[in-house]
């Protein structure tokens, strides 16, 4: 999952806009929609790692015969954290929507780890070095990824799914 999830997010995130123009371009949605969608599917992306690992957490209690621990973990953050959505959705739209629900997936996912890690008596210090050494060469190698990206829209040179600006109507 790291090894999948990290590369990709940081390529999505850098591509955010030159993709959702792609997806969306030839619908209702005009270029502040676009602008919007992209930055939202950026917030998200910040939690993609979470939403694929729970799943495999949660099969670690499975695995345990434990189905109850996950849900009441759930469970609890999910009232824990609808103050935090109400805030994001009241004071920062659709945006703040979106980090509430990356922030709400990433303390899951996390605290269930953490629950997982006790319970089997396995030290997490390793897997937390893993992820590390894994998001630190998944940004050494986008960090060319956006430096091209850079210099295309610093040099305002005409590539339009390059800079997620769009193409002439036909």
């Amino acid at each position: 999952v790291t090894l999948t999830v990290v590369p990709a997010s940081i390529l999505l995130g850098l591509l955010s806009k030159p993709v959702v123009y792609v997806l969306f371009s030839r619908t209702k949605m005009g270029p502040g929609d676009i602008e919007q969608t992209a930055t939202v599917m950026l917030i998200f992306l910040l939690g993609a790692f979470a939403w694929a690992a729970q799943g495999i957490i949660g099969r670690g209690f499975y695995a345990l015969g434990d189905t109850l621990t996950p849900t009441l973990v759930g469970s609890g953050l999910t009232l824990l954290t609808l103050p935090l959505y109400w805030l994001g959705a009241r004071h920062y739209a659709h945006l703040g929507l979106a980090a509430a629900s990356t922030i709400a997936v990433l303390v899951y996912t996390f605290g269930l780890w953490i629950v997982l890690f006790r319970r089997l008596k396995v030290g997490i210090a390793p897997v937390i070095g893993y992820l590390g050494r894994t998001c630190a060469a998944s940004v050494a190698a986008g960090a060319p990824a956006y430096l091209v990206l850079r210099y295309f829209a610093d040099q305002s040179l005409t590539i339009p799914i390059a800079l997620g600006q769009g193409l002439a109507a036909g």
